[in-house]
Protein backbone atom coordinates (compact mmCIF):
# COMPACT_ATOMS: atom_id res chain seq x y z
CA UNK A 1 0.00 0.00 0.00
CA UNK A 2 1.30 3.69 -0.80
CA UNK A 3 0.47 6.73 -0.24
CA UNK A 4 -1.31 7.44 -3.12
CA UNK A 5 -3.74 4.56 -2.88
CA UNK A 6 -4.41 6.43 0.23
CA UNK A 7 -5.39 9.18 -0.82
CA UNK A 8 -7.74 7.38 -3.42
CA UNK A 9 -9.70 5.23 -1.18
CA UNK A 10 -10.67 8.51 0.70
CA UNK A 11 -11.58 10.61 -2.24
CA UNK A 12 -13.69 8.11 -3.26
CA UNK A 13 -15.43 7.60 -0.01
CA UNK A 14 -15.35 11.08 -0.19
CA UNK A 15 -17.09 11.00 -3.64
CA UNK A 16 -14.15 13.25 -5.32
CA UNK A 17 -13.37 13.16 -8.95
CA UNK A 18 -9.15 12.00 -9.54
CA UNK A 19 -8.69 14.75 -12.21
CA UNK A 20 -10.54 17.68 -11.31
CA UNK A 21 -7.90 19.74 -12.51
CA UNK A 22 -6.02 17.75 -15.43
CA UNK A 23 -3.78 16.64 -12.86
CA UNK A 24 -3.75 12.60 -11.67
CA UNK A 25 -2.77 13.30 -8.23
CA UNK A 26 -5.03 16.31 -7.80
CA UNK A 27 -8.47 15.48 -6.12
CA UNK A 28 -11.67 17.48 -5.51
CA UNK A 29 -11.20 17.72 -1.90
CA UNK A 30 -7.49 18.42 -1.05
CA UNK A 31 -4.68 17.70 -3.15
CA UNK A 32 -1.55 15.84 -3.11
CA UNK A 33 1.70 17.07 -1.40
CA UNK A 34 4.02 15.74 -4.08
CA UNK A 35 2.07 18.31 -6.43
CA UNK A 36 1.55 21.74 -6.16
CA UNK A 37 -1.41 23.33 -7.02
CA UNK A 38 -1.99 27.00 -7.26
CA UNK A 39 -4.39 28.64 -5.41
CA UNK A 40 -6.63 29.88 -8.27
CA UNK A 41 -6.88 26.18 -9.83
CA UNK A 42 -8.27 24.85 -6.63
CA UNK A 43 -11.96 24.40 -6.57
CA UNK A 44 -14.11 26.06 -3.96
CA UNK A 45 -14.62 22.62 -2.22
CA UNK A 46 -10.67 22.41 -1.45
CA UNK A 47 -11.21 25.35 0.95
CA UNK A 48 -13.24 22.97 3.10
CA UNK A 49 -10.83 21.32 5.57
CA UNK A 50 -12.21 17.96 7.30
CA UNK A 51 -9.65 16.61 9.82
CA UNK A 52 -11.43 13.92 11.35
CA UNK A 53 -10.93 11.22 8.38
CA UNK A 54 -7.34 13.05 7.70
CA UNK A 55 -6.18 12.36 11.18
CA UNK A 56 -7.34 8.92 11.22
CA UNK A 57 -5.27 8.31 7.51
CA UNK A 58 -2.16 9.25 8.90
CA UNK A 59 -2.52 7.24 11.74
CA UNK A 60 -3.20 4.26 8.92
CA UNK A 61 -0.09 5.64 6.84
CA UNK A 62 2.09 5.93 10.49
CA UNK A 63 1.12 2.44 10.66
CA UNK A 64 2.14 1.05 7.40
CA UNK A 65 5.18 3.49 6.63
CA UNK A 66 8.02 2.89 9.68
CA UNK A 67 10.82 4.82 8.20
CA UNK A 68 11.28 9.06 9.55
CA UNK A 69 10.78 9.49 5.84
CA UNK A 70 7.44 7.99 5.35
CA UNK A 71 6.30 9.46 8.86
CA UNK A 72 7.51 12.98 7.74
CA UNK A 73 5.52 12.30 4.18
CA UNK A 74 2.29 11.32 6.41
CA UNK A 75 2.62 14.57 8.72
CA UNK A 76 3.12 16.73 5.22
CA UNK A 77 -0.38 14.58 3.74
CA UNK A 78 -2.35 15.54 7.24
CA UNK A 79 -1.26 19.57 6.93
CA UNK A 80 -1.73 19.80 3.14
CA UNK A 81 -4.76 17.19 2.07
CA UNK A 82 -6.77 17.97 5.34
CA UNK A 83 -10.15 16.57 2.80
CA UNK A 84 -12.10 14.35 4.55
CA UNK A 85 -14.11 14.08 7.94
CA UNK A 86 -16.43 10.89 8.72
CA UNK A 87 -19.04 12.82 9.78
CA UNK A 88 -19.29 14.33 6.44
CA UNK A 89 -18.80 11.26 3.90
CA UNK A 90 -21.62 11.05 2.02
CA UNK A 91 -23.64 14.59 3.14
CA UNK A 92 -23.53 17.91 1.62
CA UNK A 93 -21.25 19.98 3.94
CA UNK A 94 -23.41 22.39 4.05
CA UNK A 95 -26.99 20.58 5.10
CA UNK A 96 -24.96 18.55 7.03
CA UNK A 97 -23.00 20.33 9.06
CA UNK A 98 -24.23 20.63 13.20
CA UNK A 99 -26.18 23.42 14.27
CA UNK A 100 -25.01 26.50 14.72
CA UNK A 101 -21.86 25.57 12.90
CA UNK A 102 -23.64 25.57 9.04
CA UNK A 103 -21.46 27.84 6.74
CA UNK A 104 -19.25 29.22 9.39
CA UNK A 105 -16.59 31.88 8.57
CA UNK A 106 -18.04 32.21 4.92
CA UNK A 107 -19.65 35.18 3.35
CA UNK A 108 -23.40 34.70 2.00
CA UNK A 109 -25.68 36.82 0.19
CA UNK A 110 -28.83 37.63 1.81
CA UNK A 111 -30.96 34.28 0.90
CA UNK A 112 -28.05 32.12 1.21
CA UNK A 113 -27.85 32.24 5.24
CA UNK A 114 -28.07 29.42 7.69
CA UNK A 115 -31.37 28.37 8.59
CA UNK A 116 -30.97 29.55 11.92
CA UNK A 117 -30.61 33.89 10.43
CA UNK A 118 -32.71 32.77 7.90
CA UNK A 119 -35.75 32.11 10.66
CA UNK A 120 -35.14 36.15 11.77
CA UNK A 121 -35.18 37.43 8.03
CA UNK A 122 -38.71 35.45 7.80
CA UNK A 123 -39.78 37.40 10.72
CA UNK A 124 -38.33 40.49 10.05
CA UNK A 125 -39.88 40.38 6.55
CA UNK A 126 -43.12 39.72 7.23
CA UNK A 127 -43.37 42.53 9.79
CA UNK A 128 -42.09 44.72 6.70
CA UNK A 129 -44.57 42.79 4.08
CA UNK A 130 -47.64 43.60 7.10
CA UNK A 131 -46.47 47.13 7.12
CA UNK A 132 -46.15 47.73 2.97
CA UNK A 133 -49.01 45.64 2.44
CA UNK A 134 -50.82 47.79 4.72
CA UNK A 135 -49.63 50.94 3.08
CA UNK A 136 -50.25 50.44 -0.26
CA UNK A 137 -53.91 49.24 0.78
CA UNK A 138 -54.36 52.87 2.59
CA UNK A 139 -53.38 54.16 -0.44
CA UNK A 140 -55.33 52.38 -2.79
CA UNK A 141 -58.31 53.14 -0.59
CA UNK A 142 -57.42 56.71 -0.48
CA UNK A 143 -57.44 57.09 -4.31
CA UNK A 144 -60.61 55.04 -4.30
CA UNK A 145 -62.79 56.97 -2.28
CA UNK A 146 -61.63 60.03 -3.98
CA UNK A 147 -62.51 58.44 -7.28
CA UNK A 148 -65.94 57.40 -5.77
CA UNK A 149 -66.23 61.47 -4.30
CA UNK A 150 -66.95 59.57 -0.80
CA UNK A 151 -64.58 59.69 2.31
CA UNK A 152 -61.80 57.37 3.33
CA UNK A 153 -64.11 56.32 6.71
CA UNK A 154 -66.97 55.87 4.58
CA UNK A 155 -65.27 53.85 2.08
CA UNK A 156 -63.79 51.54 5.08
CA UNK A 157 -67.41 50.95 6.21
CA UNK A 158 -68.26 48.93 3.32
CA UNK A 159 -68.54 45.60 3.10
CA UNK A 160 -66.25 44.69 0.56
CA UNK A 161 -63.61 47.23 2.44
CA UNK A 162 -63.70 45.59 6.00
CA UNK A 163 -63.22 41.79 4.54
CA UNK A 164 -60.17 43.07 2.51
CA UNK A 165 -58.65 45.20 5.71
CA UNK A 166 -58.39 41.39 7.52
CA UNK A 167 -57.12 39.73 4.12
CA UNK A 168 -53.85 42.96 3.90
CA UNK A 169 -52.01 41.01 6.64
CA UNK A 170 -52.67 37.54 5.02
CA UNK A 171 -51.85 38.51 2.18
CA UNK A 172 -48.30 39.54 3.29
CA UNK A 173 -47.45 36.35 5.27
CA UNK A 174 -48.41 34.30 2.28
CA UNK A 175 -46.05 36.21 0.16
CA UNK A 176 -43.42 35.69 2.77
CA UNK A 177 -44.04 32.42 2.73
CA UNK A 178 -43.84 31.50 -0.50
CA UNK A 179 -40.76 33.66 -0.98
CA UNK A 180 -39.15 31.91 1.80
CA UNK A 181 -40.53 28.17 0.25
CA UNK A 182 -39.17 29.35 -3.22
CA UNK A 183 -35.54 30.20 -1.96
CA UNK A 184 -34.79 28.03 1.02
CA UNK A 185 -36.46 24.96 -1.35
CA UNK A 186 -38.24 23.71 1.86
CA UNK A 187 -41.21 21.74 1.60
CA UNK A 188 -43.99 21.88 4.55
CA UNK A 189 -43.04 18.45 6.03
CA UNK A 190 -39.68 20.45 6.49
CA UNK A 191 -41.51 22.85 9.12
CA UNK A 192 -44.02 21.27 10.47
CA UNK A 193 -47.24 19.98 8.59
CA UNK A 194 -46.38 16.24 9.24
CA UNK A 195 -48.40 13.77 11.18
CA UNK A 196 -49.20 13.61 15.12
CA UNK A 197 -51.01 11.89 17.83
CA UNK A 198 -54.66 12.28 17.84
CA UNK A 199 -54.23 13.81 21.66
CA UNK A 200 -52.59 16.74 20.42
CA UNK A 201 -55.36 17.92 18.88
CA UNK A 202 -57.51 17.37 22.40
CA UNK A 203 -55.36 18.83 24.41
CA UNK A 204 -55.07 22.14 21.49
CA UNK A 205 -58.73 22.34 22.10
CA UNK A 206 -58.53 22.47 25.74
CA UNK A 207 -55.86 24.79 25.68
CA UNK A 208 -58.10 27.17 23.68
CA UNK A 209 -60.82 26.47 25.82
CA UNK A 210 -58.18 27.47 29.18
CA UNK A 211 -56.89 30.62 27.36
CA UNK A 212 -60.29 32.21 26.18
CA UNK A 213 -62.09 32.35 29.28
CA UNK A 214 -59.71 32.34 32.11
CA UNK A 215 -57.29 34.49 30.69
CA UNK A 216 -60.13 37.19 28.68
CA UNK A 217 -59.60 39.10 32.81
CA UNK A 218 -56.18 39.67 31.01
CA UNK A 219 -57.38 41.80 28.30
CA UNK A 220 -60.66 43.59 29.89
CA UNK A 221 -58.54 44.48 33.13
CA UNK A 222 -55.53 46.07 31.11
CA UNK A 223 -58.20 47.89 29.11
CA UNK A 224 -59.55 49.00 32.01
CA UNK A 225 -56.45 50.29 33.45
CA UNK A 226 -55.44 51.96 30.08
CA UNK A 227 -58.72 53.66 29.97
CA UNK A 228 -58.31 55.12 33.42
CA UNK A 229 -55.63 57.21 31.82
CA UNK A 230 -57.56 58.57 28.80
CA UNK A 231 -56.88 55.62 26.39
CA UNK A 232 -59.23 54.86 24.27
CA UNK A 233 -59.79 51.19 22.87
CA UNK A 234 -60.00 50.93 19.57
CA UNK A 235 -63.32 48.89 17.91
CA UNK A 236 -63.01 46.13 15.71
CA UNK A 237 -64.33 46.62 12.62
CA UNK A 238 -65.60 42.64 11.71
CA UNK A 239 -67.94 42.20 8.95
CA UNK A 240 -71.42 41.24 8.87
CA UNK A 241 -72.51 38.24 11.03
CA UNK A 242 -75.91 37.98 9.43
CA UNK A 243 -76.65 34.90 7.85
CA UNK A 244 -74.44 33.35 5.80
CA UNK A 245 -71.83 36.11 6.31
CA UNK A 246 -70.81 34.63 9.80
CA UNK A 247 -69.23 31.73 7.70
CA UNK A 248 -67.12 34.37 5.49
CA UNK A 249 -66.31 35.65 8.76
CA UNK A 250 -65.17 32.66 9.97
CA UNK A 251 -63.03 31.92 7.01
CA UNK A 252 -61.68 35.41 6.95
CA UNK A 253 -60.90 36.65 10.28
CA UNK A 254 -60.42 32.99 11.96
CA UNK A 255 -59.53 30.32 9.76
CA UNK A 256 -57.03 32.07 7.43
CA UNK A 257 -54.97 34.24 10.35
CA UNK A 258 -54.52 31.21 12.16
CA UNK A 259 -53.32 29.21 9.06
CA UNK A 260 -50.57 31.82 7.94
CA UNK A 261 -49.71 33.21 11.40
CA UNK A 262 -48.76 29.72 12.53
CA UNK A 263 -47.53 28.70 9.49
CA UNK A 264 -45.04 31.28 9.79
CA UNK A 265 -44.19 31.45 13.14
CA UNK A 266 -44.76 27.90 14.72
CA UNK A 267 -43.30 26.52 11.58
CA UNK A 268 -41.05 28.53 9.70
CA UNK A 269 -39.58 30.18 12.38
CA UNK A 270 -40.03 27.66 15.04
CA UNK A 271 -38.09 25.01 13.03
CA UNK A 272 -35.04 27.16 12.73
CA UNK A 273 -34.48 28.03 16.39
CA UNK A 274 -35.71 24.40 17.70
CA UNK A 275 -32.12 23.64 19.46
CA UNK A 276 -32.28 27.22 21.32
CA UNK A 277 -33.68 24.87 23.77
CA UNK A 278 -38.01 24.36 24.84
CA UNK A 279 -37.94 27.23 27.22
CA UNK A 280 -36.34 29.96 25.03
CA UNK A 281 -38.17 29.09 21.81
CA UNK A 282 -41.70 28.96 23.62
CA UNK A 283 -40.83 32.68 25.36
CA UNK A 284 -39.29 33.90 21.85
CA UNK A 285 -42.46 32.45 20.34
CA UNK A 286 -44.44 34.43 22.76
CA UNK A 287 -42.83 37.72 22.29
CA UNK A 288 -42.27 37.52 18.60
CA UNK A 289 -46.07 36.55 18.18
CA UNK A 290 -47.22 39.59 20.88
CA UNK A 291 -44.92 42.30 18.64
CA UNK A 292 -46.73 40.69 15.27
CA UNK A 293 -50.38 42.14 16.34
CA UNK A 294 -48.58 45.07 17.63
CA UNK A 295 -51.82 45.69 19.89
CA UNK A 296 -51.23 47.47 23.22
CA UNK A 297 -54.49 46.01 24.77
CA UNK A 298 -53.60 42.36 23.81
CA UNK A 299 -50.06 42.17 24.48
CA UNK A 300 -50.30 40.38 27.75
CA UNK A 301 -52.81 37.84 26.22
CA UNK A 302 -50.65 37.09 22.91
CA UNK A 303 -47.06 36.76 24.75
CA UNK A 304 -49.19 33.83 26.92
CA UNK A 305 -51.08 32.56 23.68
CA UNK A 306 -47.90 32.69 21.76
CA UNK A 307 -45.58 30.84 24.33
CA UNK A 308 -48.44 27.74 24.83
CA UNK A 309 -49.09 27.38 21.26
CA UNK A 310 -45.33 27.10 20.20
CA UNK A 311 -45.33 24.98 23.28
CA UNK A 312 -48.12 22.53 22.01
CA UNK A 313 -46.46 22.62 18.15
CA UNK A 314 -42.91 21.59 20.04
CA UNK A 315 -44.08 18.31 22.26
CA UNK A 316 -46.43 17.26 19.16
CA UNK A 317 -43.71 17.80 16.19
CA UNK A 318 -46.12 19.38 14.25
CA UNK A 319 -47.43 22.99 13.07
CA UNK A 320 -51.60 21.46 12.71
CA UNK A 321 -52.15 21.49 16.98
CA UNK A 322 -51.09 25.23 17.29
CA UNK A 323 -53.16 26.02 14.30
CA UNK A 324 -56.29 23.92 15.84
CA UNK A 325 -55.69 25.88 19.22
CA UNK A 326 -55.66 29.27 17.53
CA UNK A 327 -59.11 28.71 14.96
CA UNK A 328 -60.88 27.56 18.07
CA UNK A 329 -59.72 30.68 19.75
CA UNK A 330 -60.62 32.80 17.32
CA UNK A 331 -63.42 30.81 16.12
CA UNK A 332 -65.20 31.71 20.07
CA UNK A 333 -64.70 34.85 19.93
CA UNK A 334 -66.53 35.17 17.13
CA UNK A 335 -69.52 33.14 18.12
CA UNK A 336 -69.70 35.18 21.45
CA UNK A 337 -69.89 38.39 18.89
CA UNK A 338 -72.24 36.64 17.05
CA UNK A 339 -74.79 35.21 20.00
CA UNK A 340 -73.35 36.53 23.12
CA UNK A 341 -73.49 34.04 24.88
CA UNK A 342 -70.32 34.81 26.72
CA UNK A 343 -70.64 38.58 27.13
CA UNK A 344 -74.15 38.18 28.61
CA UNK A 345 -73.17 35.50 31.07
CA UNK A 346 -72.69 36.37 34.83
CA UNK A 347 -73.01 35.63 38.22
CA UNK A 348 -72.95 31.78 39.02
CA UNK A 349 -72.18 30.59 35.68
CA UNK A 350 -69.75 32.79 35.13
CA UNK A 351 -67.50 32.16 37.68
CA UNK A 352 -68.41 28.13 37.15
CA UNK A 353 -67.13 28.81 33.46
CA UNK A 354 -63.74 31.08 34.79
CA UNK A 355 -63.08 28.34 37.06
CA UNK A 356 -62.95 25.37 34.52
CA UNK A 357 -61.29 27.51 31.65
CA UNK A 358 -58.65 27.73 34.33
CA UNK A 359 -58.60 24.49 35.73
CA UNK A 360 -58.04 23.09 31.92
CA UNK A 361 -55.57 25.77 31.46
CA UNK A 362 -53.62 24.99 34.49
CA UNK A 363 -53.66 21.02 34.03
CA UNK A 364 -52.97 21.45 29.86
CA UNK A 365 -49.97 23.51 30.53
CA UNK A 366 -48.27 21.20 33.59
CA UNK A 367 -48.54 18.68 31.19
CA UNK A 368 -46.92 19.72 28.52
CA UNK A 369 -44.58 21.71 30.19
CA UNK A 370 -43.38 19.06 32.98
CA UNK A 371 -44.77 15.52 32.27
CA UNK A 372 -44.63 15.08 28.35
CA UNK A 373 -40.98 15.24 27.15
CA UNK A 374 -41.99 14.70 23.90
CA UNK A 375 -39.50 16.31 21.53
CA UNK A 376 -37.65 18.08 24.47
CA UNK A 377 -34.74 19.42 23.93
CA UNK A 378 -31.91 21.35 26.06
CA UNK A 379 -30.30 24.28 25.24
CA UNK A 380 -27.71 23.50 22.10
CA UNK A 381 -27.54 26.22 19.76
CA UNK A 382 -26.88 30.40 20.80
CA UNK A 383 -30.11 32.39 20.26
CA UNK A 384 -27.82 35.35 18.50
CA UNK A 385 -27.98 33.98 14.91
CA UNK A 386 -31.53 34.58 15.29
CA UNK A 387 -31.97 37.74 17.10
CA UNK A 388 -29.93 39.74 14.84
CA UNK A 389 -31.75 39.56 11.70
CA UNK A 390 -35.08 39.30 13.79
CA UNK A 391 -34.25 42.66 15.64
CA UNK A 392 -35.39 44.71 12.81
CA UNK A 393 -38.78 42.94 12.65
CA UNK A 394 -38.68 43.25 16.35
CA UNK A 395 -37.42 47.39 16.04
CA UNK A 396 -40.34 47.98 14.01
CA UNK A 397 -43.06 46.65 15.38
CA UNK A 398 -42.48 47.89 18.89
CA UNK A 399 -42.19 51.39 17.10
CA UNK A 400 -45.79 50.60 15.63
CA UNK A 401 -46.80 49.34 18.93
CA UNK A 402 -45.70 52.28 20.38
CA UNK A 403 -47.54 54.61 17.87
CA UNK A 404 -51.10 52.55 18.86
CA UNK A 405 -50.28 52.91 22.23
CA UNK A 406 -49.92 56.93 21.75
CA UNK A 407 -52.78 57.06 19.06
CA UNK A 408 -55.02 55.52 21.66
CA UNK A 409 -54.17 58.55 24.30
CA UNK A 410 -54.92 60.65 20.97
CA UNK A 411 -58.29 60.26 20.78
Amino acid sequence: ICLEKIVLICSLLRGGSLRCCGRTACFVCGGFPAVSVPAAEKPACRQRREPALAFVSVCIITKIFSNRKKIAAAREFYFTCVPFSIIMIGMDTNKGAPAGAQNKGQNHSLFEQPRKAASGIVYSGAVAAMLIFSLVYAVTLALVAQALGMTTAQLQQTQACRYISYLVSDAAFLAVIAAFVKIYKEGPKQFGFCAFRPRYAVLALLLAFGTLFSLNWVNTGLAALLERFGYTVPAADLPSLEGAGFFGVLFVVALLPAFFEETLLRGIVLSGIKDCGTVAVCLLSGLLFAVLHMNPVQTVYQFICGCLFALIAVRSGSVIPSMIAHFANNAVILLDAKFLFFTNLSGAPLYILCALSAAALLAVGVWLAFFDKSNARKKEGAVKPFLVPAAVGLAVGALVWAVNLAAGFGG
